[in-house]
């Protein structure tokens, strides 16, 4: 048996067509004019500050792109040449400026001297930080007579009074690493501040080295212990700021032994290949903190 339809409880009706007498009057007539005119008159508003934020964006885009060109210019151009060791580099930043900054410098006939600084955070705070630190790295005395070259520790301790006693009115601060190197004698001496460990690579001896020393800009009188290595030929430091150490790892995040053993598999490798290979492993990753890659090759 077929049921009649019902209709339902709950109905919407229909509008009727075209305006009711009503909606024909001229007050009503005004009021939607009017309220056509305001929201004209909105979207305008809208459009306008739609145009000043990507003006606004696109200045801080240009003034960022100058600031990175800047702060290249202060990145070294080549690596000094010195008889007995060669020095290569590699550095990415992972934005249009970097927390990370490094310098290769030669000191005298024999002596190159090697920084690598990496400030906590990231963005301009960090980049500006990095880059006071890396200027204000004072590695030699000129005296009367002549000059001396500064231990590494002594060198990063004075860097991290510097720091200390501009008394920021925020908590900025950064790992940094200073190396003492003389190219006639193979010898390299070195000091940490808070920074990842360097790694010597000797044939198939490829292991970590030490050395000891808090964050810059936490304790003013802090000492930094000294480390030094006696380079054979072959041998091979590897410097890092703490962003390559994601690049071999499983995860985004730094892993101390992926990177030993990452650094064992290419132990045959020369300086100039060792930095290729961080390049395309770097580019294959993308990772999401700077990288700073310094080898020194004794020859």
């Amino acid at each position: 048996m077929i049921r009649p339809t019902t209709q339902p409880q709950l109905s919407v009706p229909r509008q009727p067509e075209g305006l009711t007498p009503a909606q024909r009057t001229p007050e009503f007539v005004g009021r939607l004019l009017a309220a056509a005119e305001a929201m004209k008159s909105e979207l305008e508003n809208l459009r306008e500050q739609a145009d000043a934020r990507r003006y606004h964006l696109e200045q801080v885009d240009r003034e960022l792109r100058l600031a990175a060109k800047l702060q290249g210019d202060f990145l070294p151009a080549a690596m000094p040449l010195v008889d007995g060791m060669t020095f290569h580099s590699f550095h990415r930043g992972v934005g249009h400026v970097s927390g990370d900054m490094f310098g290769v410098d030669r000191l005298d006939e024999h002596h190159v001297g090697i920084h690598l600084v990496d400030a906590v955070g990231h963005g301009m705070p960090a980049a500006l930080l990095a880059m006071f630190l890396g200027h204000a790295i004072q590695p030699k005395v000129i005296q009367e007579h002549g000059y001396e070259l500064l231990p590494p520790g002594d060198v990063l301790k004075a860097l991290n009074a510097t720091l200390c006693n501009k008394g920021l009115s925020h908590g900025f601060f950064a790992t940094a690493l200073y190396a003492k190197a003389n190219a006639a004698t193979g010898q390299v001496d070195f000091a940490r501040a808070g920074h990842p460990l360097p790694i010597h690579m000797a044939g198939d001896d490829v292991r970590y080295l030490g050395g000891d020393g808090a964050l810059l800009g936490v304790i003013a009188d802090e000492e930094f212990t000294p480390e030094s290595i006696q380079l054979q030929p072959g041998d091979k430091l590897v410097f890092i700021t703490d962003g390559a150490e994601c690049l071999f790892a499983d995860d985004r995040y730094g892993d101390q032994d992926a990177w030993l053993a990452a650094m064992t598999q290419r132990r045959d490798l020369s300086g100039t290949e060792l930095i290729a290979e961080v390049a395309r492993q770097c580019e294959a990753t993308r990772p999401d903190d700077d990288v700073t890659v310094v080898v020194v090759e004794r020859c």
